[in-house]
């Protein structure tokens, strides 16, 4: 199982946080490491990982928990108010039990809401990836038109327009 990443250099965090800032460009978001677009085909589970913390309803609860996952109701910290929502807030102590050798949901189709709706490769996403140990890039225009090898033969700045 990968190991959480807990120490980051400056110059990482800088490129963590310009990451962060481009997630609602609209460029793509990019694993710096293989070059893929990041999303949930390309990821290493990274939001079914053990000390996810998640809002479930009794019949959600039920999908992760039978699947054999070690999952218990939040504890409130000392001095946390405890709100009536944080009622439904649960902590898997283990990995997700739905989550497959290669990182699938066995049960995607069926999977609770709080999965549906956690946005891929939104800030939430990127931030359990870093954590995981993935980096990534935002992909500016200007990255696709400069590391384009055919622009060289399309384009020569001696030529007069």
């Amino acid at each position: 199982m990968e190991k959480e990443k807990r120490g980051v250099s400056e110059s990482e965090l800088k490129l963590f946080m310009e990451v962060l800032d481009g997630v609602d460009s609209g460029y793509p978001i990019i694993d710096v490491d293989t070059g893929n677009k990041a999303g949930c085909e390309n990821c290493v589970g990274a939001c079914c990982r053990k000390n996810m913390i998640m809002s479930l309803s009794k019949k959600d609860y039920r999908k992760i928990a039978d699947a054999g996952t070690d999952i218990a109701p939040y504890k409130r910290r000392r001095g946390e108010h405890r709100a009536k929502w944080m009622e439904k807030l649960y902590v898997l102590n283990s990995d997700c039990g739905n989550l497959g050798e290669g990182n699938e949901c066995k049960i995607y189709n069926d999977r609770p809401r709080v999965c549906r709706e956690f946005s891929e490769a939104g800030v939430n996403c990127l931030i359990l990836r870093h954590r995981r140990g993935m980096r990534h890039k935002v992909q500016y225009p200007t990255d696709r038109f400069w590391n384009n090898s055919n622009i060289s033969d399309e384009y020569d700045p001696g030529e007069d327009s």
